[in-house]
């Protein structure tokens, strides 16, 4: 029931993450209440199937390796090899478990709240799998059908199961979340085309290179650069090629500054470099090159040929 109804809030507040992820961690939550409801009913006639099924279902959730837990499933079908069963599946789910906590922790400078409530639910539940290898007890498959007795360790085994499957499930949707921040901040930004700052961010840029206490005593230079006969790209060549001529100029410029320099987009074919720490003399032998570079990296392909484009420097503001 309660796997069943966190797939439930999972596929509604997750839906528009729904391409991202959202749709398999929604059908595994529910393969989860299957396996639970099907483990439930040990004491039925049809505990061997059901018992099957259950198993099947939970590892369909948690890992991709269904075929081999099925394998392991009919191969230890014999009642009297249930705790080697158990012990197999869940050594194999705990390996699952460690391969996703070594990806996760190869992020481990750039983990953020949603990883680390993610990695509390891989260690729960491997805690859990932990536990019940040592202890099959612990585990419905191996009470006896005519069993009554409650286990306060067996409630608590699943307690633990439940919480960790929930803590995954919210660290998956924080971790979405934030992922879809991060294009939103990054479209904000960016100019999509060329890979560049856009103007704004690139005008900030500078405002906040002008405010730095040290700007007084250091140089600073700003180019701004323009796509020479860009209209005859676009009429002669077509759009496209002038998408591919901007996305080159963009690329191009990536190539050709230092870390320091931010590069953007003004406008149209208009680009504008920032250059902390640069003298004006600096900054024409920068021009030329960034000129040079363009003549030979750039070109308008059409149906009769090819050309270079070149960018004139429009000026330089030391």
């Amino acid at each position: 029931l309660s796997s069943v109804t966190l797939a439930a809030l999972t596929g509604f507040w997750g839906r528009k993450f729904w391409n991202d992820g959202g749709s398999q961690l929604t059908l595994g939550l529910v393969l989860f209440g299957v396996g639970f409801s099907c483990l439930s009913f040990m004491g039925s006639p049809l505990r061997p199937l059901l018992s099957g099924i259950g198993y099947v279902a939970f590892a369909s959730g948690i890992c991709a390796s269904i075929a081999s837990i099925a394998v392991v499933y009919v191969l230890l079908l014999d009642p009297a090899q249930v705790v080697a069963r158990t012990r197999t599946v869940c050594g194999m789910l705990i390996l699952h478990n460690l391969w996703m906590a070594q990806i996760l922790l190869r992020r481990y400078h750039h983990m953020g709240r949603g990883e680390w409530v993610f990695m509390a639910g891989v260690a729960l539940l491997t805690a859990a799998l932990v536990l019940r290898m040592f202890s099959p007890q612990l585990s419905l498959t191996v009470l006896s059908p005519s069993s009554t007795r409650s286990s306060s360790s067996l409630l608590l085994s699943y307690a633990v199961l439940f919480i960790a499957l929930h803590l995954k499930a919210i660290g998956f949707l924080m971790m979405a979340q934030a992922r879809a921040d991060q294009q939103l901040l990054r479209f904000a930004n960016e100019d999509s085309l060329t890979g560049l700052p856009n103007r704004r961010t690139v005008m900030q840029a500078l405002q906040q290179t002008l405010d730095l206490p040290h700007h007084q005593r250091q140089p600073l230079a700003v180019l701004l650069m323009d796509l020479d006969h860009f209209k005859r790209v676009n009429d002669q060549c077509g759009h496209p090629v002038g998408d591919q001529v901007l996305a080159g100029m963009g690329l191009m410029l990536r190539q050709q500054l230092r870390p320091l320099s931010v590069a953007g987009r003004y406008g149209g074919e208009e680009f504008i470099v920032v250059c902390p720490d640069t003298t004006a003399e600096q900054a024409v032998q920068l021009a030329n090159r960034l000129c040079e570079a363009a003549r030979n990296q750039l070109r308008a392909h059409h149906a009769k040929g090819s050309w270079p484009v070149t960018i004139s420097h429009i000026g330089s503001y030391c």
